[in-house]
């Protein structure tokens, strides 16, 4: 775990001829909400940035037009949210958002574990770690060699979501990416290759968002292990017509205008029926048509009924016995008088259709990283 510097140097040297200069991701089905550039000497406590390890109040420097943060510390161990090394991160309020996405750019020179976090609250979050598969690597769960998705409780072991056996490419920046979306948590690199999902409960907020290191950061002298940079929050638009999940009253079905016409919370593009408030959409023979919209018939036939017997016909009794043998039938359906049915005059209901739903692309972050000991040690020159 120790970083050299020289060798720092020589990638300094190498990165200096690289030269990359960032690219804003592409973000055909979000919004941009909210992103950050201006991490200075101290990070915690600054813009909103605050930490769970009290001890690391985490460092920034500037580099290639972008800031970086990265920990003081290179400790292991300890409890989740027990203000411990286990729960170095540094995360912040950003905006409020339920179906959304967090961007970022890391960077690590260590062997041991990076990731981020979203829904950081006082006791409850979610992480995607990468944990190094290196000789001495450590990792905060038994992990080691893989990328975990976790969610973690205060008080009580994580819970492992998904895993999959993958790690980070060292010494290079690579984009990072966690969604959360009607209840499917997503974490993904396009850099790298790696994808991982998690059924996490819907309508969970994202909260507070940002980055995890554990294990590598750098005191006392020794160089930097790991960094983040150019953190984003986005509100995800899964149709892409310009009205966002949160506040779309059709996710999946694209309707720009928000058209609702019987004011029941849900849009007439995907109301089941858009005439009668329905707001829980019932529709217990499944066709496709809401309850409310059949006056109350709910058997499979698709008859009409206005008659109290159990036959599901429409008819219209003249005489005054309960036998029904002296009916009019007026109905449609294809019953007449004598109960027998002639089937070559039904008309089935045309049930609605479904709607393919657009997915949020995955977009990377580009950016290159000066190694953090050329840094620290310009530092210790001042």
């Amino acid at each position: 775990m120790t970083f050299s510097r020289t060798l720092a140097a020589s990638r300094l040297a190498v990165i200096a001829v690289v030269a990359l200069a960032a690219a804003a991701p592409a973000h055909a089905s979000s919004e941009l909400l909210w992103s950050y550039d201006s991490f200075g000497d101290t990070v915690s406590g600054t813009d909103g940035w605050a930490g769970d390890y009290t001890p690391d109040q985490w460092g920034g420097f500037d580099y290639g037009g972008h800031t970086w943060a990265y920990p003081l510390t290179d400790e292991a161990g300890g409890n989740w949210f027990d203000d411990a090394p286990i729960s170095n991160w540094m995360t912040n309020a950003a905006a409020p958002v339920f179906d959304g996405q967090f961007d970022w750019t890391a960077f690590i020179s260590d062997d041991d574990a990076i990731g981020g976090v979203i829904g950081q609250g006082d006791s409850k979050a979610w992480l995607v770690i990468i944990c190094g598969d290196r000789s001495g690597s450590s990792c905060p769960t038994d992990n080691a060699g893989e990328v975990v998705l976790l969610q973690i409780t205060k008080g009580h072991d994580a819970v492992v979501l998904a895993t999959t056996h993958d790690s980070y490419p060292a010494d290079t920046p690579f984009d990072m990416h966690m969604s959360s979306d009607n209840g499917v948590l997503t974490a993904w690199s396009d850099d790298v290759g790696w994808s991982l999902s998690g059924a996490i409960a819907e309508g969970t907020q994202m909260d507070r968002v940002g980055f995890y290191a554990y294990n590598c950061g750098g005191i006392q002298g020794r160089a930097a292990g790991c960094a983040f940079s150019e953190p984003a929050v986005y509100a995800l638009d899964d149709d892409n017509d310009n009205v966002i999940n949160d506040l779309d009253n059709c996710e999946d079905v694209a309707n720009a205008t928000q058209a609702d016409q019987d004011n029941d919370g849900i849009g007439d593009a995907c109301d089941n029926c858009p005439t009668v408030s329905n707001a829980d959409q019932a529709d217990a023979n499944n066709n496709g048509v809401g309850d409310a919209c059949e006056g109350g018939d709910t058997d499979t036939d698709t008859d009409t009924d206005t008659d109290t017997d159990t036959d599901s016909d429409t008819d219209t009794d003249t005489d005054s016995d309960t036998d029904a043998d002296a009916d009019t039938d007026t109905d449609s359906g294809g019953h007449d008088s004598s109960g027998t049915i002639d089937t070559s005059t039904f008309t089935p209901l045309k049930t609605s259709g479904s709607c393919g739903c657009a997915t949020a692309p995955e977009s990377g972050i580009a950016g290159l990283l000066i190694a953090a000991g050329a840094i620290f040690a310009s530092r210790r020159r001042k």
